[in-house]
């Protein structure tokens, strides 16, 4: 008796059957998605970050606290370049060309940040004239 042709149909019933299954489970799968995205854009829900900036008038009510932030900002920035920079003299030291490199990117991006902060500083006195009165 030849049992290879019945264990070959049966192999060929059960791929036909998990293919019907994987259809059905993408099909409701992609149905979910869809309501769901489409219940999120009804419910007003914004997508990606839920951060909000501060409103023009909140801002004027804090201003102490704003200033207070950007100058934590640049602490920070600051002492961070500082740790680097040790670490960068260290790998240096050592012969690390690679780790040197990252860490010349790494100061490079900060002294922007740097640059950036320093300039909402210097910007906020004209900011404040201009937005509360």
């Amino acid at each position: 008796m030849n049992t290879s042709r019945h264990t070959s149909s049966t192999n060929n019933s059960n791929r036909r059957f998990a293919k019907a299954i994987a259809a059905v489970a993408g099909g409701v799968l992609i149905g979910t998605l869809t309501l769901g995205s489409a219940a999120s854009a009804a419910s007003g829900e914004a997508s990606g970050s839920t951060r909000q900036r501060p409103t023009p008038a909140e801002v004027c009510a804090d201003q102490a606290g704003a200033e207070a932030k950007l100058a934590d900002a640049k602490a920070k920035v600051q002492t961070r370049i500082a740790e680097l920079t040790a670490k960068r003299a260290d790998a240096e030291a050592a012969g690390k060309t690679q780790a040197v490199t990252r860490i010349d990117k790494r100061l490079a991006r900060l002294d922007k940040v740097l640059t950036r902060i320093d300039k909402r500083i210097a910007q906020f006195p004209t900011w404040v004239a201009n937005h509360c009165s």
